[in-house]
């Protein structure tokens, strides 16, 4: 069959033409065409640009009559690059002054290395840009100078500040020093005038008494006082420093402390300090801006206490006792306080009073203030159990010919050495 609209050549039973789309169903059963009334055209659509016939067809082939709508189109300006805008040269100048300005602020590092800073990027920023001024590149080259200066003069003056530091902390400590050894000169020249003898001082030829004020002697007296009462007291201050100090003195000799023998340095004092007191015998000063204060303490039996300790320490050493354990020792050391109470110690005095000189210097206002380290070894060896000196020699040589020697050990330490050897 025909289509009647379009005169193409259509299968039978087609209902509307594929082409023209015409309806075809009221001619099915003409079979010619040319007889029949031609149909009325559709209405044409304006002929457009794009693939329209295509469309039309697609349309014809599902069987649908109708407009087509215009293909878009698409945006021809979206896929233009965007015009990159031109190199602004003000910015090469702004590099160019922030780089010089910056070569006479290097000297204050801060403000150059910030102008160096600036420069550099703005003249990197202009490059970018696709400036080609010179003065950019002149910019730049000045603000790396700008870094590199103000790098140099922090570097020089950090070493100069160093130094300088250096040597005000130098001078500042040689200051101290000279100080100290002022200090110690006045303590040693007090030192080597002062000689105890029998509870009181006896000045050295060259060195003349003066006369103190009342409120001086009562000033000196106070401080002592002040130094003393606790410790007599037995106050937890005062006692603690000096049973720290007297357990430095066994230390010192032994190389282990009262503490580690099981006596304890503190529990040494306290029975050293059983019933004690003490009184000012003497207050003097001397032309040389040296004072002392000579102070007897009473029920102190410093020298009994001290030779039972060196006397059974010799016996156990010739016995071939190990001087470096601890335990033996501190057993050693409560057999002395045993046999001090007993009343046998070898050469027994039986003096109950010992005599301490309290050392003072003269401050530049006059006023006198205490030689502490003085202090602190006057007491310290006072109440240490033994004398250093004679135990030194004890230590050092087991064939010693000790005074006590002339005292038979098995009368004397015998029975406090029973069990410890």
């Amino acid at each position: 069959m025909f289509c009647s609209g379009c005169g193409k050549e259509l299968p039978d039973n087609t209902s509307f033409c594929p082409y023209c789309g015409a309806s075809l169903s009221s001619r099915a059963d003409d079979p010619s065409p040319i007889d029949a009334p031609e149909p009325e055209p559709l209405p044409q659509e304006e002929p457009s640009t794009g693939n329209a016939s295509s469309t039309s067809a697609d349309a014809g082939v599902a069987g649908k009559a109708g407009t087509v709508p215009p293909p878009v189109t698409p945006n021809a300006t979206a896929t233009q690059p965007a015009a990159v805008p031109p190199a602004n040269d003000n910015i090469a100048i702004a590099a160019l002054v922030c780089g010089i300005v910056g070569l006479f602020f290097s000297p204050s590092i801060i403000v150059g290395i910030a102008l160096g800073i600036i420069a550099i990027m703005l003249a990197s920023s202009y490059a970018k840009a696709g400036g080609t001024s010179i003065m950019a590149r002149i910019g730049k080259v000045c603000g790396i100078i700008d870094l590199a200066l103000s790098a140099i003069l922090f570097i020089l003056l950090m070493t100069v500040g160093c130094s300088v530091f250096s040597f005000i902390g130098s001078t500042t400590a040689s200051q101290t020093t000279s100080s100290i050894s002022v200090d110690d000169a006045a303590d040693d020249d007090a030192a080597q005038d002062m000689n105890t003898s029998s509870g009181g001082l006896v000045s050295s030829d060259d060195r003349e008494t003066v006369e103190l004020s009342y409120d001086e002697e009562q000033d000196l007296n106070a401080q002592v006082s002040a130094y003393l009462d606790p410790i007599m007291a037995q106050e937890n201050e005062g006692l603690d420093e000096l049973a720290a100090s007297v357990d430095d003195e066994f230390k010192e000799v032994f190389g282990f402390g009262l503490d580690e023998t099981g006596v304890g340095a503190r529990a040494y004092l306290l029975w050293r300090l059983q019933g004690m007191s003490w009184e000012i015998s003497s207050v003097e000063a001397y032309s040389n801006g040296t004072a002392v204060v000579n102070v007897t303490l009473n029920s102190c039996y410093r020298r009994d206490v001290q030779s039972a300790f060196d006397y059974l320490m010799d016996v156990y050493i010739e016995r071939g006792g190990d001087i470096h354990d601890p335990e033996k020792v501190g057993q050693v050391l409560e057999a002395s306080q045993e046999m001090f109470y007993n009343n046998d110690v070898p050469d027994l005095s039986g003096v109950d009073t010992t005599a301490v000189a309290f050392k003072f210097v003269q401050a530049g206002d006059g006023s006198y203030l205490p030689l502490w380290n003085s202090w602190d070894y006057e007491l310290s060896s006072t109440f240490a159990p033994f004398d250093a000196d004679t135990m030194d020699l004890v230590l050092e040589d087991e064939e010693l010919c000790f005074a006590y020697e002339m005292y038979p050990s098995e009368e004397y330490a015998d029975p406090y050495l029973d069990g410890i050897i």
